[in-house]
């Protein structure tokens, strides 16, 4: 008995290093699985993010598991310009990885926690992340990442206005682009630089940084051409080369069909036209540029036709919009104050998340500790009673089966009994200890007849277990004489006398008992074997 018990107790001790080796091993394959999406997502991004929405029950991954897919797909919506609603999601990356030495998945799961604040117009969160992972990224040497970084990065400070420290990671941006050899972040980060530039007043460097981004876009095309030529339409019309300023819109408007870029190029044909005393262009221009729908270029239009108005001495007409581009600058600035104290009350709202994501972790951790404690000592109540439940059930089961022995063993009699018994079951084992003379002399009269072999079938039916019906049931294609050979076989009647009484000269027994194995029954098998073990 200790001996048992000490089997039982390795048995379930190898059953629980078994669970926990087999767990294991299935993280381990979903690991690998979701570092052959991180691959595919670096060229085939709608085709990772098909299978990351696929994949089953991704709210029961656990730790770098569930880490690594918030990242990949928080990450492939980005790519595949899905909106994300929420910081959720990357959260779990963003706690996971910064206590890991993973510095690249740590920069990058700060970077796209920076994405979504500033989606959400949470600036000052969006930078501090950003901040994050530029201090995460150094000593990565993944040029694509790093060029896509500080260029978000660059765009976020270029429209916070800080233009030097925008300009700066812009500049970073295109080493790592020009090292990766990017022609498409190449042209987008000197477009940038361009803008920042102009918008920082220095003319010069705009100028460079945009004549070089518009010879490497002239060999791709597309419609970042467009963008460039506006950019550098503006630039001409700041120092005053107004014609050149003319042909640059002209040019931008052949690569765009957007309404609203369109607007934004006619308006700008509008002031440089005003700005060469074509008044009648000028608001032709002007009022092709109209946009209501935001409130700067609302105002935009108003100080234009202010200013056209103006010069036509129209005073009153030129009040009016005077009075329309306050009236549009105050919408602005109370669309700009709504949106910081909207930035404060997401702050303030995140704050309280944060403490209220502190508390219940903290208990959360509590119970996890009470649950294990319980669980232990349920554990070891589970041995106690297991030890004495299975005593009592060893005893009750030798008892259990020394009476089904019994059973059996008096079934097993009664059945030969009653199937010696039956008459036709006599009747073929008379026949069967005839010579051979007398069973060719009777060969007609010791056939079997149709009444016979019914109640053949009900005998065998009745002492194997419907070992008949059970076999046309599952061969349906068995026609009623071969299963009459079938159960022949079965109780152990020889192939010569199952000829006699069935009245089947020896070659086409052999042929029929051939096509019952291999074409009705398909066995690899001896039909003999098959149909004792049936």
């Amino acid at each position: 008995m200790r001996v048992s018990r000490i089997a039982i107790y390795a048995l379930l001790l190898l059953v629980l290093v078994a669970g926990i080796g087999g767990w294991q091993y299935r993280q381990k394959y979903i690991y690998r699985q979701l570092e052959k999406i991180e691959e595919l997502l670096q060229h085939q991004a709608d085709s990772a993010w098909q299978i990351l929405t696929k994949m089953e029950h991704p709210d029961r991954l656990y730790g770098r598991n569930r880490a690594l897919y918030s990242l990949l797909y928080t990450q492939a919506c980005y790519k595949n310009y899905i909106p994300v609603e929420g910081d959720s999601l990357i959260r779990f990356a963003v706690e996971y990885y910064s206590d890991t030495a993973d510095s690249l998945r740590k920069s990058k799961s700060c970077f796209y926690m920076a994405q979504v604040c500033r989606d959400r117009y949470d600036r000052h969160r969006a930078l501090d992340y950003f901040q994050k992972a530029g201090s995460a990224a150094k000593g990565c040497s993944e040029y694509k990442f790093l060029s896509l970084l500080y260029y978000h990065w660059g765009c976020l400070l270029q429209d916070e206005k800080p233009y030097t420290l925008a300009l700066n990671k812009m500049e970073l941006s295109c080493q790592y682009a020009v090292q990766n050899r990017d022609t498409a972040m190449i042209i987008s980060v000197l477009g940038e630089m361009g803008w920042g530039y102009l918008s920082n007043g220095d003319y010069q460097l705009a100028s460079e940084k945009l004549e070089k981004a518009i010879s490497y876009a002239e060999n791709i095309g597309g419609k970042q051409l467009g963008w460039l030529n506006h950019c550098y339409s503006v630039l001409c019309w700041k120092i005053h080369k107004y014609e050149k300023a003319l042909e640059l819109a002209d040019r931008s408007l052949a690569f765009w069909k957007d309404s609203v870029f369109r607007k934004t190029v006619f308006a700008l044909k509008g002031d440089i036209y005003l700005d060469l005393q074509q008044v009648d262009s000028a608001r032709l221009y002007i009022e092709k540029g109209r946009n209501d729908a935001d409130f700067r270029k609302k105002a935009a239009y108003a100080l234009s036709m202010y200013e056209l108005e103006k010069r036509l001495g129209h005073y009153e007409d030129a009040l009016r919009f005077h009075e329309l581009y306050a009236c549009s600058v105050d919408s602005f600035m109370k669309k700009e104050e709504t949106n910081r104290l909207g930035e404060l009350q997401q702050k303030y709202d995140y704050s309280l998340m944060q403490n209220e994501n502190g508390r219940l972790k903290a208990k959360e951790q509590r119970m996890k500790i009470l649950v294990l404690v319980v669980a232990l000592v349920a554990i070891a109540l589970l041995f106690v009673f297991y030890g004495i439940y299975n005593r009592y059930k060893q005893k009750k089961e030798y008892e259990l089966q020394r009476n089904k022995q019994e059973i059996l063993e008096k079934e097993a009699v009664w059945k030969e009994r009653f199937f010696h018994m039956n008459e036709v079951i006599r009747h073929i084992e008379n026949i069967c200890e005839l010579p051979a003379l007398q069973k060719d002399k009777k060969a007609s009269q010791i056939r079997l007849s149709a009444m016979e072999i019914e109640q053949l079938l009900s005998a065998v039916n009745a002492c194997y277990n419907q070992f008949a019906c059970r076999l046309q049931k599952d061969y349906p294609t068995l026609s009623q004489i071969d299963v009459c050979i079938c159960c022949l076989l079965k109780v152990g009647i020889r192939n010569q006398d199952i000829c006699y009484l069935l009245g089947i000269m020896d070659e086409a027994f052999k042929k029929r008992k051939y096509r019952i194995k291999h074409d009705k029954l398909k066995l690899d098998i001896a039909l003999d074997d098959f149909l004792k073990a049936y």
